[in-house]
């Protein structure tokens, strides 16, 4: 099984789980043993069981194809994938999901993305270089947590101008300060190397607070994608971000960046079907 059914099955059952479905099977059933067996069988790797809400799941993957780009504190891959829409490409695009553990419908939608593109690989431009990120915190993944191993919210741990210290190990944590995390450092160090003309970061929120969010120089983007998917573009998320990717990238680095959040009650299907065009906008870019 290679890396995008491996990611695509344990985050249906993630998405279903935080969604409020419980007993839906996940994909077709390849042998006796998994038809019979109450528990769900990823490339040979039991995950848990379908039926059990509060289900510890598996996000173990070892990546067959793919570069890596760092590990995780907890020593998981984490990668990128890549696709050109030429050999003489003008234009780096950075698509990432699951710097959240807790919104499993993010890494859905991208390996969705990932299964589309490798069967249309033409719907890439042929100015871009597309790299894509599926999950960028296996660990927090793996435990169903908003941070990773070290309880530090990456999604706070940036280099950004307004990167706060904080006492508080609250959720929101931003760690002892800003890179400290090796998920953090890989995020930062391919958007250094990569110079992404822009970036699209998936995340999910209670529902009524989705919407395009933007940082930098992205408002037209962020209206090009709202165009799309019908959300609401939002200048702010209406709470501070200290040392969030977007304030570090949009606001310090300048590079067009835009926070795509889904409602997180929604399944991981229907939130691909509603943003599969908006997706695929910001990767032309228009």
């Amino acid at each position: 099984m290679n890396l995008v059914s491996l990611i695509l099955q344990a985050a249906l059952v993630l998405s279903l789980v935080f969604a409020g479905g419980c007993s839906v099977p996940v994909g077709p059933a390849s042998s006796a043993s998994t038809q019979s067996s109450p528990d769900l069988l990823v490339n040979e790797t039991r995950i848990g069981s379908v039926s059990d809400s509060s289900t510890h799941l598996s996000a173990r993957i070892t990546p067959p194809s793919g570069d890596l780009i760092g590990l995780s504190l907890g020593g998981r891959p984490i990668v990128k994938r890549e696709y050109r829409g030429s050999p003489t490409t003008t234009e780096a695009v950075l698509l990432f999901a699951g710097i959240h553990g807790n919104e499993p419908t993010t890494v859905f939608a991208a390996a969705r993305l990932l299964e589309l593109l490798d069967r249309e690989p033409n719907l890439v431009p042929p100015h871009v270089r597309l790299v894509i990120l599926p999950l960028a915190n296996p660990d927090g993944y793996e435990a169903r947590t908003r941070q990773n191993s070290a309880g530090v919210d990456l999604n706070r741990n940036f280099p950004a101008s307004n990167f706060q210290v904080s006492k508080r190990r609250n959720e929101y944590w931003p760690g002892p300060g800003p890179l400290t995390e090796p998920e953090s450092r890989a995020i930062h160090d391919l958007v250094e190397s990569l110079k992404p003309a822009r970036i699209l970061s998936l995340h999910s929120i209670k529902p009524g607070r989705h919407g395009v969010n933007y940082d930098g120089p992205a408002k037209a983007l962020a209206h090009l994608i709202a165009s799309k998917n019908s959300y609401n573009v939002l200048e702010t998320m209406g709470y501070p971000t200290p040392g969030s990717f977007g304030s570090w990238a949009g606001i310090d680095r300048q590079i067009p960046t835009i926070t795509l959040e889904f409602p997180s009650r929604t399944p991981g299907a229907k939130a691909w079907e509603d943003n599969r065009e908006a997706v695929l906008a910001f990767i032309r870019g228009r």
